[in-house]
């Protein structure tokens, strides 16, 4: 679940303080996850989410993300 820089190898993305990882791609911010969920999955998340299943928002590994309808977010109270 880590994201790399194809040149160096070196991790890619910043801490944003909202507890995600970011990058910057001409500019325009694009969450790390996002990213992984789509080239994990190979398919995209219109009308919805992507959610970290043990809600550590840096633990990018395909087996945690996971796609969820906003319809249903909303019917579900929050965990602890």
């Amino acid at each position: 679940g880590l994201l790399t820089y194809s040149i160096s190898g070196e991790p890619a993305g910043t801490l944003h303080s909202r507890g995600y990882l970011e990058v910057r791609v001409d500019g325009v911010r694009m969450w790390v996850h996002h990213i992984c969920y789509v080239l994990y999955h190979r398919r995209h998340f219109r009308g919805g989410v992507v959610i970290h299943k043990n809600r550590i928002k840096t633990d990018n590994r395909a087996a945690n993300l996971q796609f969820k309808k906003r319809s249903v977010l909303s019917e579900q109270p929050d965990k602890p």
